[in-house]
């Protein structure tokens, strides 16, 4: 799960050339990342980059508050992250956090959006019904309580290298902090 922060976003037609267009790209490591990350491996290889790796770390960034967390085999992962992390509810904050569950966690801490991915949409048939089954958020977005969730079916696969019943996918959400308590 990564978020881009891109420059003068506003005054293009189109995604501003790339990665050469994007200033920042935060990001939180999902059940894959977390199990196959010999001895921060990864974080090694992305140091130097532009993409900043959180794990109940929180960033400021035009008016917006980004927190990320890590994937973790467990119970009570968001609730034992905030216990540590204060969200400042002068800015919009948005929680990086790989799986869509615990959202009246999230929105208890003071998160504005939630963005997960996870459960690949479901990925194959009929892995789409019990996926719906363990995530009641499982693509798209939803709205809990005036915080909204988006679940990104992701670019990858789990399993074999398909979907049916589901689609690849690269979300671009536009926050503008100026009014972002209002709407997404």
């Amino acid at each position: 799960m990564a978020l881009c922060i891109e420059s003068e976003w506003r005054n293009q037609s189109d995604w501003g050339g790339g990665i050469n267009g994007i200033r920042t790209i935060y990001m939180v490591m999902g059940n894959h990342e977390v199990w196959h990350n010999q001895n921060g491996e990864m974080e090694r290889l992305l140091r130097g980059t532009k993409i900043t790796v959180l794990d109940g770390g929180t960033h400021t960034n035009d008016g917006l508050c980004i927190t990320g967390i890590h994937y973790g085999d467990g119970r009570d992962i968001l609730k034992k992250a905030f216990r540590n992390i204060e969200c400042d509810r002068e800015y919009y904050n948005i929680l990086l956090y790989h799986e869509p569950k615990d959202a009246h966690i999230a929105r208890d801490a003071g998160i504005d959006l939630m963005l997960c991915g996870h459960a690949h949409g479901g990925q194959i048939f009929p892995w789409n019904y019990v996926t719906r089954l363990a995530y009641p958020y499982f693509k798209g977005l939803y709205d809990y309580k005036g915080m909204k969730i988006y679940v990104s079916q992701g670019t990858g696969t789990w399993g074999p290298p398909m979907r049916l019943g589901s689609r690849n996918e690269i979300t671009v959400i536009d926050v503008n902090p100026v009014n972002a308590h209002e709407t997404v």
